[in-house]
Formats: C-alpha cells, structure tokens, sequence
C-alpha cells in the first residue's frame, strides 16, 4: 500500500501479468527443443515503460535425451509515439539450469498501431563463454501480424489472431 502511494505521487503506472502455460512440445524460433511436454511460467512487472520479467520452460517428463529447462530473466524499455508507432529495446539472460549453459540476447521493436498491428523485431543473440551447442550465437529477424476482434460479452473478451514469421541466421 505504501508504494502503490508512491508510485502516484510520482505519476508512475504499475501493472503486471503472470502466466502458467502447457504444451505437448516445445518450439523455440522454428527449432524443436523438447518433444514432450512442458510447462512454461511467467510473470512481469511494468513500470510506464520499463518491464522486468521472468518466464521458464520446465519438462513435464523427461522422455528423452534432452533437458530443455530453461530460466529467463529480461529487460524491456518500449515507448508509443503519437499513439501510432511503438519502439522498443531489451535485453535477456537465458539460463539453462541442466546443462549449466547460459546466453544473452539484444532486442530491438519497431511497430505500428494499425488494421494488422506490424510488429518487426531484430534480435542478436551473444554466448557468454559458455558452449551452447552454436544455439546461442545469431541474428534473428521477426514480423508479427495481430488483430483483435471484441465480442459482446460484460466481461470484455476478445478473440485474438495472430501470426509471426522469422528468420534465424
């Protein structure tokens, strides 16, 4: 209670979200990382502009050789522009907790607020002395499409369609 006074006082917004999702498999940029099931939590905080954030991906069973767990920590700083164009920097640390691997990432967005929302993103991903199986080094060029369309409901629900398309070099 005491920061939610502060953050006013300094005109500052705070929201966050959490997620706990499952799926039969795991795909990272086109790449299989594990065929069986996993689990993937998340959460973050926003601050105006500036986001801090968690999200995981944690085998379900352990069906095959690979050990997929993974635990990411990132920074983003994203800013709209006249209510049209969104921009965005970041950074992420990838953590892999059962190989003792790690890497990092910089991001850059460039969107805009349109029919289809066009979302471009260039990340570069750098190793930081640790052997990723040549996963963790590249560039990575990505378009996202969106579009929302309301229903009429008194819960305020949408349905959401989306697609992205990328490239790995």
């Amino acid at each position: 209670y005491l920061l939610s006074d502060v953050f006013k006082k300094m005109d500052i917004k705070v929201s966050g979200s959490a997620t706990l999702d499952y799926f039969s498999s795991y795909i990272w940029r086109g790449q299989v990382l594990d065929r069986d099931g996993v689990i993937q939590p998340g959460f973050s905080m926003t601050f105006n502009d500036l986001t801090v954030g968690y999200w995981g991906n944690w085998d379900v069973v352990n069906g095959d050789t690979l050990n997929s767990d993974e635990s990411d920590y990132y920074v983003a700083l994203n800013h709209t522009f006249m209510n049209l164009i969104t921009a965005g920097v970041g950074h992420t640390w990838y953590g892999f907790p059962g190989t003792l691997t790690s890497s990092k990432e910089i991001c850059a967005t460039l969107g805009v607020l349109t029919y289809l929302n066009p979302v471009f993103t260039y990340a570069h991903d750098y190793e930081d002395g640790k052997d990723l199986n040549s996963l963790g080094h590249g560039d990575y060029y990505s378009l996202a499409l969106s579009y929302s369309l309301p229903l009429k409901d008194k819960y305020g629900s949408s349905l959401e369609f989306a697609t992205t398309g990328g490239y790995v070099d």
